[in-house]
C-alpha cells in the first residue's frame, strides 16, 4: 500500500489491523540500508499483533517504492513518521504507540513529542548520538528501550545515561 506524506510524496507502507493499539513502526537509517523488511522491523511488528494491535511499517522516502530522495534529514523523517501517525489515527480508535529501530527509534522520539495522541515509545537500539533528550524527557508515556549488550553501534551505557 502507499502512505500520503504531502508534499507530492508517498512512502510505501504495510498495514496490518488490530485494535488494542496503533503502531507506527520506523526502519533504520534510509541512506544505511533501512528498509521496512529488515528483521528487527518484522520482530517488532510481530509483536504488536501478538497484543492485538495494528502495525504500520513504512519505508523512508526515496527506499523502496516509496517516491522521493533518500536523505536522513531530520525533518523529512518526522514528516514521513507524522503521516504515518495520522493514517493510524485515522483507521484505528486504540491508543498509539511510536516504534523504531535505529535512526526509526530517534525519529519515533520526536514524532511523539509532537503528537500527543501517543502513549508509548517501543525504541530498539536508537543511537545515543541521535535521541532528542529534551523531548525524550518531556514524553509523559511509557517507554520500552532495547539493545543489545554486544551491539556494535550502540553503547548500553550511553543510553543508561540518558534514561537516568
Amino acid at each position: 500500500m502507499t502512505l500520503e506524506v504531502g508534499e507530492g510524496l508517498s512512502l510505501e507502507a504495510s498495514f496490518a489491523m488490530g485494535s488494542q493499539a496503533a503502531a507506527v513502526v520506523a526502519p533504520p537509517h534510509p541512506l544505511y540500508g533501512g528498509r521496512m523488511d529488515s528483521p528487527v522491523v518484522g520482530e517488532v511488528v510481530r509483536a504488536v499483533a501478538a497484543v492485538g494491535g495494528a502495525s504500520l511499517a513504512f519505508n523512508w522516502r526515496g527506499v523502496g517504492a516509496s517516491t522521493g530522495r533518500p536523505s536522513g534529514d531530520g525533518g523529512e523523517a518526522e514528516r514521513d513518521y507524522a503521516a504515518a501517525l495520522a493514517f493510524l489515527a485515522d483507521r484505528v480508535d486504540a491508543p498509539r504507540w511510536a516504534c523504531g529501530y535505529s535512526f526509526g527509534g530517534a525519529t519515533a522520539i520526536r514524532a511523539a513529542a509532537a503528537d500527543p495522541g501517543v502513549d508509548r515509545l517501543v525504541l530498539v537500539a536508537p543511537p545515543a548520538s541521535m535521541i532528542d533528550a529534551e523531548r525524550m524527557q518531556r514524553f509523559e508515556g511509557r517507554i520500552f528501550l532495547a539493545v543489545g549488550e554486544n551491539d556494535d553501534l550502540v553503547q548500553p551505557g550511553e543510553l543508561e545515561v540518558l534514561v537516568s
